[in-house]
């Protein structure tokens, strides 16, 4: 599968207009190769596109941090507090909801590895199509032009920073953590950090464990 399909396959639909345009990057690459610009002159040009990708991505980031963690995250804290011993229902409640949020967590670090990659993978692309014009001699020169003003552009975006993220991850799946003791006292277990995809997985186990000892 292409690059391009599977950004879009594994897009997560609440934030599909937030994702780098990668067929359209690939079509403006297209277009510029069809004027009569010289080579630096098209790197200017397609490195400012990225770098408004970029600013784009960065914005789309806070955002969601914000969301995650102050409007999600922290209710969650605040609802459970420092019990350990809740009613059922409450906590069957709590669970589903740190749940979601865990899978949310999971597609917000997706977004970003995604993105990331878009980023590198296009100004790739753009050397390649240069390289292939014939206008730059040195081929490694050709296809690290621009990637390699990319990569180290990126280190300096926020939203390529993992340490916000990485605190986020932590922070859910030491709730979730919190809660399944709560939902399951008897149930020894540990998710670790950013390891919230398993949380799911776990919880069924757990349960079908449980009820096939009930039935036994």
């Amino acid at each position: 599968m292409k690059f391009g399909k599977r950004v879009r396959s594994l897009a997560s639909p609440e934030w599909t207009a937030d994702y780098v345009d990668y067929k359209a990057l690939k079509r403006e690459i297209k277009l510029s190769f069809s004027g009569t610009d010289n080579a630096d002159k098209r790197v200017m040009w397609f490195r400012s596109l990225l770098e408004s990708e970029m600013q784009k991505l960065n914005e789309t980031h806070a955002r969601i941090l914000d969301e995650l963690m102050n409007r999600e995250l922290k209710p969650l804290q605040q609802t459970l507090g420092t019990r350990w011993v809740l009613s059922h229902a409450t906590a069957r409640s709590l669970l589903l909801d740190v749940l979601s949020l865990s899978h949310k967590v999971d597609a917000f670090r997706r977004f970003v590895v995604l993105n990331s990659l878009a980023i590198v993978k296009i100004a790739k692309k753009f050397d390649k199509a240069t390289n292939s014009e014939g206008e730059i001699e040195d081929n490694s020169a050709a296809t690290s032009r621009l990637k390699a003003i990319v990569l180290e552009g990126l280190k300096c975006q926020p939203f390529y920073d993992a340490a916000s993220l990485d605190a986020l991850c932590d922070e859910t799946a030491a709730l979730t953590d919190r809660v399944m003791l709560c939902v399951l006292p008897d149930y020894n277990f540990r998710l670790g950090p950013r390891a919230l995809s398993s949380a799911s997985f776990s919880l069924v186990s757990a349960l079908s464990s449980r009820a096939n000892r009930r039935s036994s």
